[in-house]
């Protein structure tokens, strides 16, 4: 990759795709055109985080994309993000598809962030080991909207059904202490709740998974909750994280659907392809569902355990061909262009750096100043930096847009 040297404000994405076991053989390469893979395809990330920068694609050169906005921060970010945000992309971009569900996990705020990152700095610990939860010093707020339909588990219960569910599915409460801890109103009777599982002895553990597993059969068809933790147990025999759909709230999302997952939300993707908007971070602290690190001390106190409902989240639609949704994030924020063929979609003329995503047909966009064009098909991807002060997008399409908040 040569040095870049005069500055273009539009260009093709090349994207690395991240193989994790819980992926999809199918769902990423089928939206990229190519045939099944041989192993899992879980997540394709475009943006520029250090682990896996995509590539701009130019005239046949590429340029790794952390660098082209090292060397024209103004130019690409837009003056208000480079105040901000320096030299960085101050978002990540990706596509998820799950075969499997992925782990019980929580994400820093800023001031957590910053102080694991330092810590395991200073203990040795490698950016890219196993035991490694902070692999950088930003939060991670993030947005998922589901493709097909997708189903999660994100935040808890309230404290009384918790109690409900975990009885009526047999859970040997008083094997830890915990008889009563679920009928308290307040977030610390729900931590404590759940500590005490997760620090289950192991005979201990195995007997309350086994009752469990049992009354989940039985009971099957009887609660959504039931059913997945049967299909868990079968998945994950000793691990109890098997049980959390029993305190989280199981939500099923159809397409075009999202939520928002703030810093300290204990969340569980379960299965289904979406589209993931996030501050540019890839920091997690697991607890379960998972064969990575665990550390419950770490959760404990990054993880906020008050009970609240999951919030749906619907696109909210001010132009004709796009929808917006709103989510309480200053680094990122997305919206979806759908086009029929003869439409033509206006980008506002002050904007920060944007990447657009297609997901279906074909577009063509155009910098309304030069001239210069690019094409897009589905699944392919495309920066457009601030400096491009309006382009139009074309085509039978629909296409997704994470952008920078102005302001």
């Amino acid at each position: 990759m040569e040095k870049e040297t005069a500055f273009s404000g539009l260009g093709l994405l090349e994207n690395r795709v991240m193989h994790y076991a819980w992926g999809s053989r199918t769902a990423i390469p089928r939206l990229l055109g190519a045939d099944e893979a041989a192993e899992p395809w879980a997540e394709l990330w475009m943006g520029a985080h250090n682990k896996a920068p995509s590539c701009l694609v130019r005239n046949g050169e590429r340029f790794l994309l952390d660098r082209w906005i090292a060397q024209h921060p103004e130019e690409v970010l837009g003056p208000s993000a480079a105040s901000r945000y320096g030299s960085e992309l101050p978002f990540l971009f990706k596509i998820l598809a799950a075969d499997e569900p992925l782990s019980i996990q929580v994400h820093p705020d800023r001031r957590q962030a910053w102080e694991g990152f330092e810590r395991e700095n200073r203990e040795g610990v490698p950016l890219d080991g196993l035991e490694r939860n902070f692999r950088d010093p930003n939060h991670k707020p993030e947005l998922l909207v589901a493709v097909t339909s997708f189903e999660a588990l994100k935040g808890f219960r309230p404290a009384v059904e918790i109690g409900e569910l975990l009885g009526r599915a047999g859970v040997p409460v008083e094997l830890s202490g915990l008889q009563g801890a679920a009928d308290g109103a307040d977030p610390q009777a729900i931590r404590e709740l759940f500590r005490g599982l997760f620090e289950l002895p192991a005979g201990a553990r195995e007997q309350c998974l086994e009752k469990t597993m049992d009354c989940a059969r039985a009971l099957d068809g009887a609660h959504p909750a039931f059913e997945w933790v049967a299909r868990l147990g079968e998945r994950y025999r000793a691990d109890i994280g098997v049980l959390a759909p029993l305190f989280m709230n199981l939500v099923r999302l159809d397409p075009g659907e999202g939520f928002f997952v703030a810093p300290g939300e204990l969340h569980a993707y379960l299965g289904g392809v979406g589209i993931e908007l996030m501050a540019n971070s890839d920091n997690v602290v697991r607890a379960g569902l998972t064969g990575k690190r665990v550390d419950l001390e770490g959760l404990l106190d990054i993880a906020r355990f008050d009970p609240r409902p999951v919030e749906v989240l619907r696109a909210r639609t001010d132009h004709p061909f796009e929808s917006v949704f709103d989510v309480p994030a200053e680094e990122f924020g997305l919206s979806r262009i759908a086009l029929s063929e003869g439409d033509c979609y206006a980008a506002e003329a002050k904007h920060s750096v944007e990447i657009l995503l297609c997901i279906e047909g074909e577009a063509l966009i155009s910098d309304a100043v030069t001239g210069e064009a690019l094409s897009l098909r589905q699944g392919s991807s495309a920066v457009v930096a601030a400096a491009v002060r309006s382009y139009t997008v074309q085509g039978r399409a629909v296409l997704y847009r994470a952008y920078v908040p102005e302001g």
